[in-house]
């Protein structure tokens, strides 16, 4: 237990003097039968500072007495209470008095407490009772006569009865109907069992075990914690239990995304949570709108999102709304009778809705279509089905709408140029891709696949891209995105005839180095991908200033020529 357990004078009834000039005769009378010769000195806020001698008859000194005596006889409220035996012991004070960590007077602890002489015999029981105040659950331990003869800080602050109250006294008293009782008898000790403790109406999860010393009973150790706390960190471990398994899962969804994603190369973490989400409603029929900025590869995951799901042995139909000119985007989406205007073939014409019939439809920029289009639209995705210009009869169709739009639609619709209606038709399953400069780690990953594509596309397939080049890369800002990255690449290879793809290979505005303050960038990933592209930059510029003479590049690092080669052949450095 704690010394602050082990109170029985509180601060209040202490003679405590204020540091002020005061009156001997008011002292007197607000002490007038005082069984303590000396008072605490407190400071304004409370502090003690010091002791006086109440008995002195000199009146001097900013309290009043003539000397402020060291407060010697104290103890810090959260010491072990072994200590208090010592004191009393060692010394013929009549009283200890207890300070928290701020020297703020709490009470005291007088030679008379009856609690002193089971702080001596707990010894007995309990090799190091000073542990169990470290411990968050209460606990109360009583004897073979039921004498109560420890109790920890834990027990005092759940139940809110001072320990030093109760230590010495018979359970039968304190709390007749306690289980601790039972099991002193001969009861089963009990497991994390709910109980209740009457004389303070409080719930609480216990175990009560019996102590022998040779085969004979001498103690009963009664451990709990209160109801409400078990409950809700009963609580709080169901809920991590169920944080982590949303983790787990959603990180196997990311390591096993479906087969028709590997062509999707990004491992950004926000990116592979989007292919989650795709890979995720993939399987279903909903709706699904694709966002995003020009060039981000909304396509390629709309490719990816009909390959899996169920319709993937049916077609897939591509519409680019802003492609097509709105006189003929209505005979492309849903097709015309023979006849039904001048210049239609014979026979009239299949649309896209038709040609995707148990299929998908992808409409790509659909923010680009007229008002008038767009009811069209609604209407076939209420009532599914069609009707063909100039025909008289409409058409069923079952074809899933995946859309895509690098359009702000919320504002069109406040514009008046977007129905809001077929947008909560279109958004029922939202998927929002990252720009490219959202997704720096990505651009070395997607320059080596760009350059292996483009390499083998055209018989140039030991292109190496020197760190200049990875560098300018990473600092661009990338307004065109990933295809603007891929066109760069294979403009950059076509001219490459050396093997090594410089500054000098990339388009004009790409030439002028961009300052790394701009943005703040610098070379993405762990620590030793950092290492590894600098090893390889520096390697690389030793090469072109020794005129790709490898001895003197060797020379130039400092290193041997078989770690040279290795290196060589580890970051596929070919001639300059």
């Amino acid at each position: 237990m704690l010394a602050v357990d082990m109170m029985d004078v509180p601060a209040r009834s202490l003679a405590i003097v204020p540091r002020m000039k005061i009156l001997d005769a008011s002292i007197r009378v607000k002490f007038p039968a005082s069984e303590w010769s000396e008072a605490v000195v407190v400071d304004e806020v409370g502090k003690a500072v010091g002791k006086v001698d109440l008995n002195r008859e000199t009146l001097s000194g900013a309290c009043g007495y003539g000397e402020i005596l060291p407060l010697n006889n104290k103890i810090g409220a959260y010491e072990n209470a072994q200590k208090l035996v010592a004191y009393f012991e060692n010394s013929k004070c009549d009283l200890v008095y207890v300070l928290d960590e701020k020297d703020m007077l709490q009470g005291a602890v007088t030679k008379h407490n009856k609690g002193l002489a089971f702080l001596s015999r707990i010894d007995e029981l309990i090799p190091s009772p000073d542990i169990f105040d470290a411990i968050l659950d209460a606990i109360i331990i009583i004897d073979s006569s039921a004498t109560i003869i420890f109790a920890n800080h834990a027990y005092s602050k759940l139940t809110g009865v001072s320990v030093g109250k109760i230590i010495g006294k018979k359970m039968y008293d304190v709390e007749p109907t306690s289980r601790c009782l039972g099991v002193l008898k001969g009861d089963s000790p009990l497991v994390n069992k709910r109980i209740l403790i009457e004389s303070v109406w409080i719930e609480v999860v216990a175990s009560i075990t019996p102590v022998y010393n040779d085969g004979e009973k001498v103690a009963v150790v009664s451990v709990f914690r209160n109801l409400d706390e078990t409950i809700r960190l009963s609580m709080e471990l169901k809920r991590m239990e169920n944080v982590a398994k949303y983790l787990q899962n959603e990180l196997e969804m990311k390591n096993k995304l479906p087969k028709a994603f590997d062509s999707i190369v990004g491992k950004n973490s926000n990116f592979l949570e989007v292919q989650a989400l795709a890979s995720q409603v993939a399987p279903t029929n909903t709706t699904v709108l694709i966002r995003g900025d020009n060039g981000v590869g909304k396509e390629l995951v709309a490719q990816a999102i009909h390959k899996t799901s169920r319709r993937k042995d049916r077609p897939l139909i591509r519409v680019n709304c802003a492609a097509i000119p709105e006189t003929l985007l209505e005979s492309e989406l849903f097709g015309y009778e023979e006849g039904a205007f001048t210049g239609a073939q014979k026979g009239g014409k299949l649309g896209k809705f038709e040609l995707a019939d148990s299929g998908t439809l992808f409409l790509d920029e659909v923010g680009d279509m007229s008002i008038a289009m767009q009811a069209k639209l609604l209407r076939v995705l209420q009532e599914k089905e069609i009707q063909k210009i100039g025909g008289d009869h409409t058409m069923r169709v079952d074809v899933r709408v995946i859309s895509a739009t690098n359009k702000d639609l919320e504002a069109m619709i406040k514009a008046g140029k977007f129905r809001e209606d077929l947008y909560y038709r279109l958004n029922v399953m939202p998927i929002t891709l990252p720009s490219l400069r959202e997704r720096r780690d990505d651009i070395p990953l997607l320059v080596d696949y760009f350059n292996n594509h483009y390499g083998k596309e055209h018989n140039k397939e030991d292109i190496v891209i020197s760190g200049e080049v990875m560098e300018i890369f990473l600092r661009y800002q990338w307004p065109g995105n990933i295809r603007e990255l891929q066109n760069i690449i294979e403009h950059a290879v076509i001219l490459c005839n050396d093997g090594l793809i410089t500054e000098r290979h990339l388009p004009s505005h790409l030439r002028k180095r961009i300052p790394l303050e701009e943005t703040g960038t610098s070379w993405p990933g762990t620590l030793s991908e950092k290492v590894a592209a600098l090893e390889k930059k520096v390697i690389i510029d030793a090469l072109r200033v020794s005129g790709d003479n490898k001895t003197k590049a060797i020379e130039t690092l400092g290193i041997s020529r078989r770690s040279f080669y290795n290196k060589l052949k580890k970051y596929k450095i070919g001639s300059l």
